[in-house]
């Protein structure tokens, strides 16, 4: 997996103006990004966040990520904050945001592994104290929610057609 471009890519989503970006959003229609945001003021500390990331299921890679690896895909944590990175050890670390990362090309079943990666998101908040927000770090709501399923089935059904004619 290419953690670097998964960094790039969903931090791009920071630098798009409100106004060019559909609602909901799916970037470059293969990712499903949420952010968790700390109480206004706040931050998180790094070594009660490393700690939740790992209750939630997320291990340490490559000394500067977080990754869980689920059963129907891999989900990437990062600093939603520049330089998208965590520091190698949690003390004296904080941020204000963490970004969450769901690629739907890694999964062969894009439903059930948003459905997973929602509820390890929704669980992390909790543990966290924080806000669950969508890409665009607005509080994520049921028809938000129910919009994000309804591109990710979308997106389901264009790739099993694909493979199904592909298969022929």
């Amino acid at each position: 997996m290419d953690f670097d471009g998964l960094i790039r890519r969903g931090l791009e989503v920071e630098r798009r103006s409100a106004a060019d970006r559909p609602a909901p959003m799916l970037l470059d229609e293969t990712l499903v990004v949420l952010h968790i945001l700390a109480p206004e003021g706040g931050a998180f500390d790094g070594e009660t966040l490393y700690a939740a990331l790992a209750e939630a299921g997320f291990d340490r890679r490559r000394g500067e990520l977080f990754v869980c690896a689920a059963e129907h895909g891999e989900y990437l944590a990062l600093n939603a904050l520049k330089p998208g990175r965590f520091p190698a050890e949690p003390a004296g670390f904080a941020t204000r945001a963490v970004g969450l990362v769901l690629p739907l090309a890694g999964s062969e079943r894009p439903l059930a592994a948003f459905e997973d990666f929602l509820e390890r998101a929704r669980g992390l908040s909790d543990a966290l104290g924080g806000r669950l927000c969508d890409a665009r770090r607005s509080s994520l709501t049921r028809q938000t929610i129910g919009y994000l399923r309804e591109e990710v089935q979308q997106y389901q059904l264009k790739h099993l057609a694909a493979q199904r004619k592909g298969g022929r």
